[in-house]
């Protein structure tokens, strides 16, 4: 009896390190030439795109869905408090729903290892939002400023999620 509660431990914890390593692992894989077709649309700076109820609203939402994940992110890199990461956020539609397809940021190597790729990560497995009065194939380059957050201003994680293995990103926000 003792074998088997011991193996089944051991499992357990093979299983929640096998996870954290794939939740927190390097972002997603570029296809070749993922950029081209991003490339031709003009890049909206966030002064401009904010003022825009729909797009603001895209990026609120996704923003929304993803603060457990970014709040994750910081909480497991941390140490960049007020640091300003500059986003390129690439907004799809598609079926009805609009996602950042793909998010990309400027290097930082004064910020944590890890941190930024973290972040495009988190944001781009953000949950779709439905977005009905939107064509087909509406797409956006906007430019976002994310202010990483200071630790004390993070959402309270839950007692009951601190012990478990973390599923997956859900999401996080903090845009300063």
């Amino acid at each position: 009896m003792k074998r088997v509660i011991i193996a089944v431990v051991v499992a357990v914890v093979g299983f929640a390190i096998a996870a954290s390593l794939l939740i927190d692992g390097p972002r997603r894989p570029r296809p070749e030439g993922w950029k081209a077709p991003w490339a031709s649309l003009p890049l909206i700076k966030e002064g401009e795109w904010a003022v825009d109820p729909l797009k603001r609203g895209v990026v609120q939402g996704e923003f929304f869905h993803a603060t457990d994940g970014l709040s994750h992110c910081v909480r497991k890199h941390g140490g960049a408090e007020g640091a300003v990461v500059k986003l390129e956020l690439l907004v799809e539609t598609e079926h009805g729903v609009s996602h950042f397809e793909y998010v990309d940021a400027e290097p930082r190597a004064d910020l944590p290892e890890g941190l930024v790729s973290c972040i495009t990560r988190t944001l781009e497995e953000a949950i779709p939002l439905p977005t009905p009065g939107l064509p087909e194939g509406t797409r956006w380059r906007l430019e976002l400023s994310f202010l990483v957050p200071p630790l004390e201003e993070l959402p309270q994680v839950p007692w009951w999620k601190r012990w478990l293995p973390r599923p997956g990103p859900s999401g996080g926000n903090h845009v300063g």
